[in-house]
């Protein structure tokens, strides 16, 4: 059983470079629900404790996998419980080199954020127009 995706959202973004100027982009995020984020708490903290029980009969993988499984979980599980936005891309026009660029960013990239463009390397600055904590707070 998968992990509830939430649901998928957009924000408008600016690709800023000191030297060439201002491109216009989008973030693409997953924003989660209250009951979405409980949900995904709850698989995780199952998935971590199943992995536990599987290798309680294994002797010496026991000793450290049991107990990290354990942990693991609860750790997991409160990490899903806070976490109300996922961050996946920035899709939008790279001011140096005039061209649509898509960058991976990490889950917790919110902007403002320094990234470098994945064709021509420029520096850029990822800025949106609504910060992550007035978007949590309209989220809920």
């Amino acid at each position: 059983m998968a992990l509830p995706k939430g649901d998928a959202a957009e924000l408008a973004l600016c690709f800023d470079n000191e030297k060439h100027g201002r491109g216009e982009g989008v973030l693409h995020y997953r924003a989660f629900s209250q009951s979405v984020r409980v949900s995904r708490a709850i698989l995780l903290l199952v998935y971590c404790w199943l992995a536990a029980a599987v290798t309680i009969p294994i002797p010496i993988l026991h000793l450290i996998a049991v107990p990290g499984f354990f942990i693991g979980g609860i750790i997991l599980f409160v990490q899903q419980l806070r976490s109300k936005t996922h961050v996946e891309s920035a899709l939008g026009q790279c001011p140096v080199h005039m061209a649509e660029v898509d960058i991976p960013l990490e889950h917790h990239m919110w902007p403002p954020v320094w990234v470098h463009c994945p064709e021509c390397n420029a520096s850029l600055h990822l800025v949106a127009d609504v910060s992550h904590q007035e978007l949590e707070d309209k989220i809920g």
